[in-house]
C-alpha cells in the first residue's frame, strides 16, 4: 500500500566494524529476504565491498550518500519515489550523528531497528579517544555485536559490564570463527545467587539491578542486601521501609515496599515489578 511506513534499518559503527559483512549475511538469510524490494544506503565505504550484481539477485539497489549534508527529507524523498522499496536498509558512517538520518526520515520512513557493530580489537582504542561517539553506538542500539572476539577481549569486555550501558539492547560476542555469545546469558555475577543472603557490593549494584529485571524469577524468595536509600516515619511500621518521595520507585510503583533490617531489604515471595527502586 502507498501509505504503509516503510521499516528502515540502521546499521552503524565505525569503519571495518563488520557493517558490510553482517548486512551481506542478512540479505543473503531467507528468512529475511523473500522476493522484497530492499533500498540500501551507502554512507560509508571501507575494505569489504558490495557487488552490485549480488545485491541485485537479493532485490537491493545500491544508493551511495557521499556526505552528511545529503541526508535531507527531499533527497530520501526521491530514493523513495525512484525505488519504491519494502524496507530500507542503511549503512551508516560512524563519525555522523544519527540524528542527522532521523531528523531527514520522510513520512513514510519508520525506523525499526538499530545495530551497532563494534570491531572488539579497537574497542578500547576508540572509547579512549572518542568515547563519546562509541557511548552513542552502544547506547541507541538495539542489538549490538562485538565482533573478532579472542577470550582474553570476551573476558576484557565482560569486566567493563557493556550491559550497564544499555540493559534493553541484546549484546553478542561473535568470536574470530564466527560462533556467537549471548552476552547476558554468559555475564558472570560477582555475587552468590544461592547464599542465604545475597550480598550486593555498591560497584556491583548495576550488573545486579540488570540481572534483576531481566530474570527477576532467579530471586523468587530470596534475601538481597545491599546499600538502599528509604524513607522510615511515624507512620510506617518499624519492620519495614518505603523508597523516599522522589525514587522512581514512587512514580512507578507507589505501593511498593520492602522488608528492611538495616542495609538489607528482603522480598519474599515473588520479586517486585521494580526490584532495584530501593537504591
Amino acid at each position: 500500500m502507498a501509505n504503509n511506513p516503510i521499516p528502515v534499518y540502521v546499521f552503524t559503527g565505525f569503519l571495518e566494524s563488520g557493517k558490510t559483512k553482517f548486512i551481506q549475511e542478512i540479505l543473503a538469510d531467507p528468512n529475511f529476504t523473500e522476493n522484497e524490494v530492499t533500498a540500501l544506503l551507502l554512507c560509508e565505504e571501507g575494505i569489504e565491498e558490495y557487488d552490485e550484481k549480488w545485491l541485485a539477485h537479493y532485490g537491493t539497489a545500491l544508493v551511495p550518500i557521499e556526505s552528511e549534508d545529503r541526508l535531507t527529507p527531499n533527497i530520501l524523498k526521491r530514493i523513495e519515489q525512484k525505488y519504491n522499496p519494502d524496507r530500507i536498509i542503511v549503512e551508516y558512517n560512524g563519525m555522523w550523528k544519527l540524528e542527522s538520518l532521523m531528523q531527514a526520515f520522510p513520512a513514510r520512513w519508520e525506523l525499526y531497528q538499530i545495530i551497532t557493530t563494534v570491531d572488539a580489537t579497537t574497542f578500547e582504542v576508540y572509547s579512549n579517544n572518542i568515547g563519546p561517539q562509541m557511548f552513542e553506538h552502544i547506547t541507541t542500539a538495539d542489538m549490538v555485536v562485538f565482533n573478532r572476539c579472542t577470550d582474553a577481549l570476551k573476558e576484557m569486555l565482560y569486566k567493563k559490564n557493556i550491559k550497564a550501558m544499555n540493559p534493553r539492547a541484546a549484546i553478542y560476542l561473535d568470536d574470530l570463527n564466527g560462533n556467537s555469545e549471548d552476552y547476558s546469558r554468559n555475564m558472570p555475577l560477582p555475587f552468590d545467587i544461592d547464599a542465604d543472603i545475597i550480598d550486593i557490593k555498591p560497584e556491583d549494584y548495576g550488573l545486579w539491578y540488570i540481572d534483576a529485571t531481566g530474570e527477576p524469577e532467579k530471586y523468587d524468595g530470596k534475601t538481597v542486601r545491599f546499600l538502599a536509600q528509604v524513607y522510615r516515619g511515624k507512620d510506617v511500621p518499624a519492620c519495614l521501609a518505603v523508597p523516599p518521595a522522589e525514587s522512581p520507585s514512587t512514580r512507578n510503583n507507589s505501593h511498593f515496599c520492602g522488608s528492611l533490617s538495616e542495609q538489607s531489604a528482603s522480598f519474599p515471595g515473588s520479586p517486585p515489578p521494580d526490584m532495584g527502586d530501593l537504591r
